[in-house]
């Protein structure tokens, strides 16, 4: 009678352990996916000067947020990554205020890189970058930065 009761004591231990170890999995899945998610929304603050470099990622926009403290003309640029020869990427920019209403669009040039001057009033503004790359998945110049100015 103990080895039959021993052995249900066993086997419900083994059952725990492996529905602990499924609800972990899925718990490590969750968070994983949450952790990509907090990611491609991340925000990043732009001063004047370069920002960090990022990587073109093809239906996911890049966005930045950048002060204003007072009117003036700020001028933004993409420039590709120093080091990088190629240009096979388009890079485009939408600024939005803070009432979410869109008020500057920036194109790509021949180069695929864009270059926006725009008068802005006092406030905090959305830039979404959006980018297109033509290389195959292996390549290495789809990288960019921005450059900001306060004229």
């Amino acid at each position: 009678m103990k080895t039959v009761h021993a052995l249900i004591v066993s086997s419900l231990f083994l059952a725990a352990t492996a529905g602990q170890a499924m609800a972990s999995t899925v718990i490590d899945k969750q968070q994983t996916q949450s952790s990509t998610l907090h990611q491609r929304d991340k925000v990043e603050v732009l001063d004047a000067g370069w920002s960090d470099t990022h990587l073109i990622s093809q239906g996911h926009p890049d966005r930045f947020l950048l002060h204003v403290s007072h009117p003036q003309a700020i001028a933004i640029k993409s420039v590709p990554y120093a080091g990088d020869t190629q240009s096979s990427y388009r890079i485009s920019a939408k600024v939005y205020d803070q009432q979410h209403h869109l008020v500057a669009t920036a194109t790509p040039n021949g180069q695929g890189n864009f270059a926006l001057t725009q008068s802005l009033d006092a406030g905090d503004y959305l830039i979404k970058v959006h980018g297109l790359s033509f290389d195959n998945d292996n390549a290495t110049d789809a990288n960019y930065q921005l450059q900001v100015d306060y004229l």
